[in-house]
Formats: C-alpha cells, sequence, structure tokens
C-alpha cells in the first residue's frame, strides 16, 4: 500500500496552495499550520531505532539511527498513519558484567560508595559508568584469567537480577533458570550473598543510564512509546524457540547441533545462526526474534520497521525468516531499514571515556563553533538565548549531516562545513527560514487577504516568482515519494533547492520595499508560502526551526 500514491495528493494547484496558506490572521498562526497528508490514514505502524545499551555512554554511533529512525517516523506521521515509536535496548549480558566489574574495581581504589555516586550530577555518574565498562573491557579483553572467571560469574548474576526485578515490577514468572543454564553450583544462602554484591550496582546504573538517555533524546527532539529490554525478550525468545524444536507441533523451524540450538538459513539462501547457544541459554537471534510478539501485544501494528546499521542485514534477514517460519503475517510486517556508519574527518575527537566519543560532546564542540560563529549576530539577544539557539544549530548541522546521504552510505562527518550557512547544510535551511520568517514579522497586516488572480495572470513564466511557485507545488509530492521509498535524503535535496530558489528570490525581487502593492502582496504570500513549507520540511526532519539566528 505504500507503493502506489493516490494522484490527486501528489498534485496541488498553485493558486490553491497559496489561498489556503495566505489566509491566516497572523505570520505565527499560519507558520503553525499543518500542511500534512491522509494517505497512510489506515495504516498503525511502530518504528525501532536508537536502542543504546545501558552501563555504556551514548555515542556517535547512536546518532545514526536515531536521526534516521526519527525521520522515518516522522515522515510516516505526516503521511497520515498512526505511529508509536519503540526503543530496544540490552540491559543484560557481557557489556553490564563488564561495567560492574569495573565499578567494583574503581570505587575500590578511590574508596566510593554508591551514596558518593549518586550526589554527583548525572553526566559524571555517566562518565563514571563510561570508565567502569572501558576498565572492565579491557581487563576481558586481555584475558586476564582472574577478571575473566570474575566478569562470567557476573554476567550470570545479572541475568538473575534482572529476572528478579521483571518479576517484582512486572510480575512476568521466570522461564529459564539462569543457575541451572549457567552452571551456577551455589546454596541458595550463598547464591543470595553473591547476588547481594551486585544488585544495587546493576539496579542503579541501569536507572541512571536510562535517565541520561532521557536527557539526550530531549536534546535530539525524540519522545519514544515503548520501551524493550533483554532481560524481556530473552525469556520469551527462549520459548519460542523450545516451542518450534519441538517435532509434536507439527513444524520444526530450529534444530539441534552441538549442544547448541540453530536455525538452518542455507535452505532460503542465507547462512544459519545460533538461537540457543550450548549452554542452554538464548542469543541475541532468539531475543529479536521474541521481540515482534511483544510489540504486537503492545501495539495492534499494520507495519514495524527497524533502523539498525548496514552491517546488521544479513542477521535480521535470518532472523525475519526464522519469524516467518513461525508466523508469516508478523514477517510480513516487519521491515528491516539500514543504514551505514558516521565517521569523523578529523579523526577520534578527544574523549572522556576512553574509546568511544558521546553524542554530547560532539554536540558540545558544535555548539561552540555555531557560538562562536553567532557572537556578533544583532539578532540573538542575551547568553542563554544564544546558547539555545547554538544547540540548535548543531542538532540541525548533523541531523541533516546524516540524512542528506542516501541510506546505506556511510558519512564522513565535518563539523566545519557542517555549519556553514551556504551551501548544502542543515544551518543553511534553518538560516533560510529566519530570513522568511522576519520578512513576514515586519510586514504589517494589510496584505493578507490580498487577491492573487490579476498578479498570477501577468506573472512571467520564467521569473524568480514562478520558478519558485513551481518548485513550492512539488512538496507533498516529494514527501510521498521519499516515505514511499524510505529516503530521507529526497527531502532533503528539495528542501535545498526550494531554498536556494527562495533567496535567489530575495535577492532579485524586493517584498517590503516594493512600491507596486499587488506586486507587495503577492510576494509576502509567496515568502508566506515557502516558510510553511520549509517548516514543514524541517519537522519532517527532525531539525529544530529557529526564528533567530
Amino acid at each position: 500500500d505504500l507503493h502506489y500514491p493516490l494522484r490527486r495528493q501528489r498534485q496541488m494547484c498553485i493558486r490553491d496552495r497559496l489561498n489556503i496558506i495566505g489566509n491566516k490572521s497572523t505570520p505565527y498562526e499560519i507558520l503553525d499550520s499543518p500542511l500534512k497528508l491522509d494517505y497512510l490514514k489506515d495504516k498503525k505502524i511502530i518504528v525501532e531505532y536508537t536502542d543504546p545499551n545501558p552501563f555504556k555512554i551514548f555515542h556517535i554511533g547512536h546518532l545514526m539511527p536515531n536521526a534516521v529512525g526519527e525521520c522515518v517516523a516522522r515522515m510516516f506521521e505526516f503521511c497520515g498513519a498512526q505511529v508509536k515509536r519503540a526503543n530496544y535496548q540490552g540491559d543484560v549480558g557481557m557489556h553490564v558484567a563488564k561495567s560492574i566489574w569495573g565499578m567494583q574495581k574503581k570505587m575500590k581504589e578511590e574508596n566510593l560508595v554508591l551514596a558518593d555516586l549518586e550526589k554527583l550530577p548525572l553526566t559524571e555518574r555517566m562518565l563514571f559508568l563510561g570508565k567502569c565498562y572501558v576498565l572492565g573491557a579491557k581487563a576481558y579483553k586481555d584475558e586476564y584469567e582472574v577478571a575473566l572467571q570474575e566478569i562470567q560469574e557476573i554476567n550470570g548474576l545479572i541475568y538473575i537480577i534482572a529476572q528478579e526485578m521483571l518479576q517484582k515490577q512486572e510480575g512476568r514468572e521466570p522461564v529459564i533458570d539462569y543457575k541451572e543454564k549457567l552452571g551456577l553450583n551455589y546454596s541458595q544462602e550463598s547464591l543470595e550473598l553473591k547476588l547481594g554484591l551486585y544488585r544495587d550496582l546493576y539496579l542503579m546504573g541501569r536507572a541512571w543510564s536510562l535517565e541520561y538517555f532521557e536527557q539526550v533524546y530531549s536534546l535530539l527532539g525524540t519522545k519514544f512509546d515503548f520501551y524493550y529490554f533483554e532481560s524481556m525478550t530473552a525469556e520469551y525468545g527462549y520459548q519460542l524457540v523450545m516451542e518450534y524444536l519441538n517435532p509434536e507441533i507439527g513444524q520444526s523451524v530450529f534444530e539441534k547441533d552441538n549442544g547448541a540450538i540453530i536455525f538452518k538459513g542455507e535452505s532460503a539462501g542465507l547462512h544459519t545462526r545460533v538461537f540457543i547457544n550450548s549452554k542452554g541459554l538464548p542469543t541475541y537471534e532468539a531475543k529479536d526474534l521474541g521481540l515482534p510478539f511483544l510489540k504486537e501485544k503492545d501495539y495492534d501494528y499494520t507495519d514495524s520497521y527497524i533502523v539498525t546499521a548496514s552491517e546488521q542485514s544479513a542477521y535480521f534477514q535470518v532472523v525475519l525468516k526464522a519469524l516467518e517460519r513461525i508466523n508469516p503475517v508478523l514477517a510480513e510486517k516487519t521491515h528491516h531499514i539500514s543504514h551505514g556508519m558516521l565517521n569523523l574527518t578529523t579523526g577520534k575527537m578527544s574523549s572522556r571515556t576512553g574509546d568511544v566519543i558521546s553524542v554530547e560532546e560532539l554536540l558540545d564542540q558544535v555548539s561552540v563553533m555555531a557560538l562562536e560563529k553567532m557572537k556578533d549576530s544583532p539578532l540573538v539577544g542575551g547568553v542563554e538565548e544564544k546558547q539555545k539557539v547554538a544547540q540548535g544549530v548543531a542538532v540541525g548541522a548533523l541531523k541533516y549531516a546524516i540524512l542528506r546521504q542516501k541510506l546505506g552510505k556511510d558519512i564522513a562527518y565535518d563539523r566545519e562545513k557542517s555549519l556553514q550557512l551556504v551551501g548544502d547544510t542543515g544551518p543553511y535551511l534553518q538560516y533560510s527560514y529566519v530570513r522568511a520568517f522576519s520578512v513576514l514579522e515586519k510586514s504589517g497586516e494589510d496584505w493578507k487577504n490580498a487577491s492573487l488572480d490579476d498578479i498570477l495572470g501577468d506573472m512571467p513564466e520564467d521569473s524568480e516568482e514562478m520558478l519558485l511557485l513551481r518548485r513550492l507545488a512539488h512538496f507533498h509530492e516529494v514527501v510521498l515519494k521519499a516515505t514511499t521509498e524510505i529516503s530521507p535524503s529526497d527531502i532533503c535535496t528539495y528542501l535545498h533547492t526550494l531554498a536556494s530558489q527562495f533567496n535567489s528570490f530575495y535577492a532579485s525581487s524586493p517584498v517590503l520595499n516594493e512600491p507596486d502593492i499587488a506586486k507587495r502582496n503577492f510576494r509576502l504570500k509567496l515568502t508566506q508560502s515557502f516558510a510553511v513549507v520549509l517548516k514543514s520540511g524541517l519537522e519532517i526532519l527532525g531539525i529544530p526551526v529557529l526564528q533567530r539566528m
């Protein structure tokens, strides 16, 4: 249904566009007017993206799925779909065990207790967790025998603690006996003592991480409806695999192989993957197999989209093929969107976390550069307003640099180029909107209800006004194409061309100083139409719309 746009929604008469947009009482009212379509009004779509792991820093790699996923969700919403946003996070696994091991070491070395850490600002707590993960990951990588054993033991205990948490918070009854699967040969008393060593570290670190992620989402303009965790999906996926291993149900999707349970993808031209490992534990594959069922339980969707890096494409082909054998309808509704990797042209910038660059660091660096460029701007007032605008420019620069590329391509991010007010950049689009808004703000009220018939009839076909009008008329068509093809870059290309056309018009055609009243009114309505369309486009991309720069 997403591939055959209705003709009536792909075309819009120039005069109708201007009349609809031009009959509002104030520029502020019209600039908030929706231009949304109803093409997907019968669709209920869930988009899963970002997916950071607690106990680790929200790094620049998460910017790609966040920017792409948020834009895709907004494209669907613009076209009339009911959209829910989902976030799937790894709250169990070796990365958590490494972090907990590192926490113990650092707290002992620095003579700290959890109460001391709780007093620190959230950002500092996350920096601490980031350093702890680096410490644990290094010890594990270097294969220090004691560290290996301790981290592996912690890994098993964390699964039990997370299982307890789900049972207490959500009433989920345990399905997997992790003590038995992991060979934890403790008495109940010894087990409780062991769990006591790590329970508070895990629960507090997890809570800090989720709170911190929400701050980052707020900066990026994202708000999720559903949160899923590996501690949830592990047990559901385990049940599914075991159920479809049993030949008594009449269909054996999985089979045993050297103590593990696998899905043989070769029969479908894919590769074999392990869904239950030799210890009897669910792998990432089993967890991702269970996730669609949990999503469907929460939201009876018509389509589900998963946004991840392209390096996971082959992985998802196998998982979705296994899902197809279990539930063909659910598999048909599930789609994978892949994107490239984000790299930095200047190499690795200074990082306070050891081996990753946090999104906050990168945003801070780009914001400082934007602040320096706008320090003498007469349009932006005090320090607080300048900082807010600089942050909006930084987010716009980063998101546009990601979305302007075709999905699947790697991106070499250049901070300096991304902030330029000329060229194919987010700030160029933001500044074009500021220019149009400033004109409308100074325009007064006398032009709002002017008739356009006479001036349109006399307008030369090759005039800057007509060229801009024609470009405006393609907005809905471009958005529909971008949505049906899942191609945010098409919207970026259109908006850049539109802004360039407007700036050519602005440079060659006086607006406020035009002595011919009919021409002045027409140009004001044209400016207003441009502002509405550009604002709608920026909002689809998830780029902040600024009124001052």
